[in-house]
């Protein structure tokens, strides 16, 4: 990803933030910024970009406006205009796939904060459209993380992982482990081919040997599972059987018979 990129990233973070007189950007806001740039970043590049994210946030909320004002609703066009161009830079150079993964961080930067405004929820919208993101699939990912089963349209791209032995939600993929506290959710965005999962709970789970942060948004690729202490393995071609209702346990067996070979001038063989 490249500096440019990176630079534009930053900047909707800083105007996603949408500062008003009584709200204030909490640590758990500026760990999703940190988590996303861990991701792409070393260590020092991290602490470069999240000193820029500050830069960014006190040149965009300089001026404490009420909401509701005429300059409220001055910088909201102002802000928009910037946010088109800057989705505009960055559909040349990020894949669909990981701007899905980016509208997902965004919507977990808003839902950490004290609130969740209807400036914040128009961005998200401006940004879904400027990235070609359908509504249905806008809808998913959002109620996938700031809502519930109820909020997700396509009930059957869910997998929920939980000690429930009855699930109450018709249309959802449900697994019980009884030792899990807490849930661990899955949700494909079929137009990426994308799985993003969630865990809320209070126990030690690890993503790929990572510790997972309840309430955060990852991506989980090929080749992924999600382990701790006591708990089944949660593997990614077991979440992709479900949610696509193809299965993966099919063995595939090779039996050689009379089949010989000798090396040339030699009498060794097989």
């Amino acid at each position: 990803m490249s500096e440019q990129i990176l630079k534009a990233l930053i900047r909707l973070f800083a105007l996603i933030s949408d500062i008003h007189e009584d709200t204030v950007i909490t640590s758990k806001g500026k760990n999703i910024v940190r988590l996303f740039l861990n991701r792409h970043l070393n260590k020092e590049q991290v602490a470069l970009y999240m000193k820029m994210f500050d830069e960014y946030l006190a040149q965009y909320s300089s001026e404490r406006i009420a909401k509701g004002s005429i300059k409220d609703r001055k910088r909201t066009s102002l802000n928009a205009m910037r946010i088109l161009a800057i989705c505009e830079n960055i559909n040349e150079e990020l894949q669909q796939k990981n701007k899905v993964f980016l509208l997902a961080k965004l919507i977990d930067y808003i839902y950490f904060g004290e609130e969740i405004t209807e400036n914040e929820l128009d961005f998200l919208r401006t940004v879904a459209d400027a990235f070609f993101i359908t509504g249905s699939e806008y809808q998913d990912i959002s109620g996938f993380i700031m809502g519930t089963e109820a909020d997700i349209p396509g009930k059957r791209n869910l997998l929920l992982i939980n000690n429930n032995e009855v699930h109450e939600h018709p249309g959802v993929n449900h697994i019980c482990d009884l030792r899990i506290r807490g849930t661990i959710s899955f949700l494909h965005v079929t137009s990426t081919n994308t799985y993003l999962m969630r865990y809320s709970g209070n126990d030690d789970l690890y993503l790929n040997g990572q510790a997972i942060t309840p309430s955060v948004t990852y991506t989980f690729d090929h080749g992924s599972s999600v382990r701790g202490s006591g708990i089944n393995p949660v593997y990614y071609s077991e979440v992709v059987s479900i949610i696509s209702g193809t299965s993966f346990s099919a063995r595939v067996f090779l039996d050689a018979n009379e089949v010989s070979f000798r090396f040339r001038k030699s009498d060794n063989g097989i």
